[in-house]
């Protein structure tokens, strides 16, 4: 007997679909080779996030007006597991991230590490950054 433990997270629903499928075809396929038996359990957490182009580029046209020297990065991909994928298939929406390592601060480590930790000092910047975009939102149809 053997237990195998892992996630399955894709950026987009449908190879998501197609990774499943996939995987259940790979797993029963080598047990049968095998003369073994596998028994898949899957419990379906969180959906991709995807933001919706429309309010992202508002968003950051806002930003780009109300705080200029921010650096703004618009092709990074995270398969972060987050409830805000809920809120995003019922409503148009963007979820963005605000970095807050700092390494001379000795702040740089991974959100799952255990000495995670973050620099304050980026509050301000994130509170700033939702209110430019929430009024930007509110402002345009």
């Amino acid at each position: 007997t053997a237990e195998l433990r892992g996630t399955i997270r894709t950026f987009e629903p449908e190879v998501r679909e197609k990774v499943i499928a996939r995987f259940h075809e790979v797993v029963n396929g080598i047990a049968a080779s095998t003369g073994c038996q596998a028994f898949i359990e899957m419990q379906a957490l969180t959906p991709a996030v995807i933001n919706d182009p429309v309010v992202a580029l508002k968003a950051a046209a806002a930003l780009a007006v109300d705080l200029p020297d921010l650096k703004i990065e618009t092709t990074f991909k995270s398969m972060v597991s987050e409830d805000m994928a809920y809120y995003l298939q019922k409503v148009p929406g963007v979820f963005f991230m605000i970095g807050s390592a700092n390494p001379a601060r000795g702040l740089a480590f991974g959100h799952h590490h255990p000495r995670f930790d973050f620099d304050e000092a980026a509050l301000p910047i994130a509170s700033a950054v939702v209110a430019s975009a929430a009024i930007q939102a509110l402002q345009q149809p």
